[in-house]
């Protein structure tokens, strides 16, 4: 591995931290459907589009939380993060406007 390679490796083991220390006070983020092309897999994308078409609105990027440690039948000893975006109205309410899973959102 290279020096790079160690860095970014660390660096990733220090989110990582950080987001499971995090992980209980994450939202639920409620889908909704704002555009009918919006399509699962490219909440990024959907989030800027929102954000394009409503000026007051923004682009908020967090992470999708799958804590598998707390499910009833089987918990493993497993919790998984991955990058999501979600929009915030002027008001502060917060949408996903990508179909899929419901987003519990660590900002």
């Amino acid at each position: 591995m290279t020096a790079n390679g160690e860095a970014a490796y660390a660096e990733g083991r220090v989110l990582a931290r950080q987001l499971y220390a995090r992980r209980s006070t994450g939202l639920v983020i409620s889908y909704q459907q704002l555009d009918p092309n919006h399509v699962e897999g490219n909440c990024h994308w959907n989030a800027g589009l929102c954000a394009r078409d409503n000026p007051s609105w923004k682009v908020v990027h967090g992470w999708l939380v799958f804590d598998y440690t707390t499910t009833p039948y089987f918990p493993l000893p497993f919790v998984q993060f991955n990058p999501h975006s979600v929009v915030e109205r002027s008001n502060g309410a917060r949408i996903d406007p990508t179909p899929g899973f419901e987003a519990i959102s660590v900002s």
